[in-house]
């Protein structure tokens, strides 16, 4: 698969041996040992997927997780731990990790998650049920519109022809969504019947 994966482990041995794993179906694999060298990782490489270990010598992958969480593209976040405690592996979830491997683990479960994260889905169903009665719906689709072109331009690097193939509609659709954006200041929704057209 053509995937781009940051391996965040602080034991040199086992990171080697995980990469060594990786490599095999993967096609660039960027090292971190540390929260602060993951970070860095993070920003100057913008891996694809990212496979972390909890614990961490200058932090845990929760922290890590909910920072990955912010970027744009954002990574798919799988977490590694042999002593994970049921809150940590609540907040991990929670923090955007999409799947967690219990240590020790085989090369086949390692090879099977990875390929399982590089299709991964997010369900929209729990963040949107948690809006109700506290946000209006045109607020929300809104913002999961602005969300959605924000995040096919990073992944398209930019590119507009390339955000408008990722989100299925027109490329015309994409400027007037960024040119309104960009106007006031946050989302909003050209492909709503409502929203007044631009000449």
């Amino acid at each position: 698969m053509s995937v781009r994966v940051l391996v965040v482990e602080d034991d040199p041995a086992l990171r080697a041996g995980l990469v060594r794993i990786v490599e095999r179906c993967c096609t660039e694999i960027m090292e971190a040992g540390s929260v602060g060298e993951a970070r860095e990782r993070l920003v100057e490489t913008k891996p694809d997927l990212v496979l972390l270990d909890v614990r961490l010598p200058d932090g845990n992958g929760v922290e890590l997780a909910e920072y990955a969480s912010t970027l744009r593209p954002k990574p798919t976040l799988i977490a590694i731990s042999g002593h994970a405690t049921t809150p940590e592996a609540f907040d991990l979830g929670q923090a955007g990790v999409a799947h967690f491997l219990p240590k020790p683990f085989t090369v086949a479960q390692l090879l099977e998650t990875l390929e399982a994260a590089s299709h991964w889905v997010p369900s929209l169903e729990p963040f949107v049920a948690e809006t109700v009665g506290k946000r209006q719906l045109l607020e929300i689709v809104s913002s999961v519109r602005g969300t959605m072109v924000d995040e096919a331009l990073a992944k398209a690097e930019g590119s507009r022809r390339g955000a408008d193939r990722q989100l299925g509609i027109s490329r015309q659709a994409v400027q007037q969504m960024v040119r309104k954006r960009d106007r006031s200041g946050h989302g909003s929704d050209p492909l709503d019947p409502d929203s007044p057209e631009e000449g």
